[in-house]
């Protein structure tokens, strides 16, 4: 049984509150370094040139 859940919360036009739930998806990265700012905008650009 699968107990992650995403609560998603919302307001009907009559003003009633309803709750629906979402699977969570666990997903991997590939390790990389943290990048900020200028060198941030480098490695976007170096990424999209090599494709």
């Amino acid at each position: 049984m699968n107990f992650l859940k995403h609560t998603l919360a919302f307001r009907d036009a009559d003003g009633t509150t309803r709750l629906e739930y979402s699977d969570v998806k666990i997903t991997t990265l590939p390790p990389a370094k943290r990048v900020y700012g200028g060198e941030a905008e480098a490695a976007d650009k170096k990424e999209k040139a090599n494709g």
